[in-house]
C-alpha cells in the first residue's frame, strides 16, 4: 500500500516537474521593427494544437505557425495542446 502511495506521487512529481520545466512555447523574434515575422514554436509530440495569436491576429493549429506583425503593439499569445495526454496551456507575448 505504502509502495502504490509512493508510486503515485512520483509520478505526479515527475509529471509537474517535467511539464513546467521542458514544455513552452518559442516566439522567434520576439520583438522588433515592422514587418515582423515571427515562428512560433509549440511543444514537440504535442497533438490537438491550438495558437491564439493575438489581437486581430487570427487562430492556428499548425505546430509552427508563421505570423507577419503589421502594427505595432503587444500581442498575447495562448498554445494550448494535448502533451503525452495531459492538457497543457502557456502564453507568451510579441
Amino acid at each position: 500500500m505504502y509502495a502504490q502511495k509512493l508510486y503515485r506521487v512520483l509520478i505526479i512529481f515527475w509529471t509537474v516537474c517535467f511539464f513546467s520545466s521542458k514544455a513552452q512555447v518559442v516566439a522567434t523574434p520576439s520583438s522588433g521593427c515592422l514587418p515582423l515575422p515571427v515562428l512560433f514554436s509549440g511543444v514537440p509530440g504535442a497533438t490537438n494544437e491550438h495558437w491564439v495569436l493575438g489581437s486581430g491576429m487570427g487562430i492556428s493549429s499548425l505546430s509552427n505557425p508563421n505570423v507577419l506583425y503589421t502594427s505595432s503593439g503587444t500581442f498575447n499569445i495562448t498554445y494550448t495542446a494535448i502533451v503525452a495526454g495531459n492538457p497543457v496551456s502557456y502564453n507568451t507575448q510579441v
